[in-house]
């Protein structure tokens, strides 16, 4: 058995002949040997990898890719950390371990929660299920390991001092295809490869082609390709920026069907390994402007806020709104951004802020009006 790592499968399901022994049966009969640790590992993944940890279908190639890595790394660490065991051996003492030695790393929060995800489904391939706990028992502090969905910093370009509209420009005199991408994301809040995989002649379409009740547009950008979980969106073509973004982009897609694509990268993962290339040359990063491509996602959440409320977001600065008001602009900055729940919108907008009630309002305004209705004090009194 080959110790390489094996590459993604198909993500169509394989037909297995049920007459022949499964994996774990045939795994079953090799005795433990940490020195065929890759081997046993390679087996689990080329059985398991390929499905869904809760429904009877198949992941994605992304997600099978992430799990695959992330195994990998993570049975190399614990031979760092001084455990060689086989797969099957892993034990909740060894999980601790890697936890430890994740939040000493400084990993976040939410890459250690992924992380455990991913050896949750390990631990339902080696017979093991419920292997995983709760991220809190593998540390003293359970903070270092709770994930908030509620950003606490403004990620949008122009609020990290970046001009949206002239470095969006600067990209496209480099690379044409790579300006309009930023273009078309900034315009709808979409992510890489959304934008990456959107048909620009065919994604247009009417309002009444959408069954939304009460459209607020006459045409609107369908999405379903690229999205999470391919779920199906409508975004309003609403302003001049959105359809001069869409123009410059059905010019870059040469047929009906095409996407905003550069011909010499076919392609998904090399038009998206060329688009970060080009991102990393005009500095379009974490480390270098304080900025990634993502930020026009976060952008367009806090300017369609503003748009819907007609006051600034709170991790722009905003105070406290008519609840009603709040909730109803949360809501369809989460549908437009493809999320289903209006809470989505809090990791992007900030978190609701609370009005004082009626009775407070009146005593603060009472007790501001008090000093002006005191007599003023004669210079014999202050004298």
């Amino acid at each position: 058995m080959s110790s390489a790592r094996p590459t993604v499968h198909s993500r169509a399901r394989r037909i297995r002949d049920r007459s022949k022994p499964s994996i774990v049966s045939r795994l079953g009969s090799l005795p433990l040997n940490p020195r065929n640790w890759r081997a046993v590992l390679n087996a689990l993944l080329r059985e398991f990898n390929h499905r869904h940890t809760l429904l009877d279908k198949d992941v994605s190639y992304k997600t099978q890719e992430e799990r695959q890595n992330c195994l990998f790394r993570f049975f190399e660490e614990l031979r760092g950390l001084g455990y060689k065991l086989d797969p099957r051996s892993l034990g909740n003492k060894h999980i601790k371990a890697a936890v430890r030695a994740w939040v000493e790393r400084g990993l976040s929060a939410a890459t250690i929660q992924t992380q455990l995800s991913f050896l949750s489904a390990f631990g339902d391939w080696i017979g093991k299920p419920g292997l995983v706990l709760n991220p809190e028992f593998y540390v003293d502090d359970p903070s270092l390991v709770k994930r908030t969905y509620v950003g606490t910093k403004d990620k949008s370009w122009s609020t990290n001092d970046v001009d949206v509209t002239a470095l969006i420009t600067e990209v496209m005199a480099y690379d044409i295809y790579a300006g309009v991408l930023l273009w078309v994301m900034a315009a709808f809040g979409l992510r890489v490869k959304e934008v990456l995989m959107v048909q620009p002649h065919i994604a247009i379409v009417p309002a009444s082609a959408t069954g939304i009740a009460h459209p607020i547009a006459e045409y609107y950008l369908w999405l379903k390709r690229g999205t999470k979980g391919k779920r199906q969106r409508y975004i309003p073509i609403d302003n001049d920026f959105k359809w001069a973004a869409l123009a410059q982009a059905k010019k870059l897609a040469p047929t009906e069907e095409a996407h905003i694509g550069n011909p010499n990268y076919p392609t998904l993962k090399s038009a998206k390994e060329r688009f970060y290339r080009v991102m990393k040359r005009f500095g379009i990063t974490k480390k270098e402007r304080g900025v990634t491509p993502h930020g026009l996602r976060h952008e367009y959440a806090n300017d369609r806020y503003e748009e819907f409320t007609g006051a600034k977001a709170p991790l722009r600065g905003g105070e406290a709104i008519d609840p009603a008001v709040d909730t109803d602009a949360r809501l369809k900055v989460a549908q437009e951004l493809g999320h289903g729940r209006c809470a989505a919108s809090g990791a992007y907008v900030g978190r609701v802020l609370s009005l004082k009630s009626k009775s407070e309002t009146k005593e603060v305004a009472l007790a501001e009006d008090i000093p002006a209705a005191l007599p003023k004090p004669s210079m014999e009194d202050i004298s």
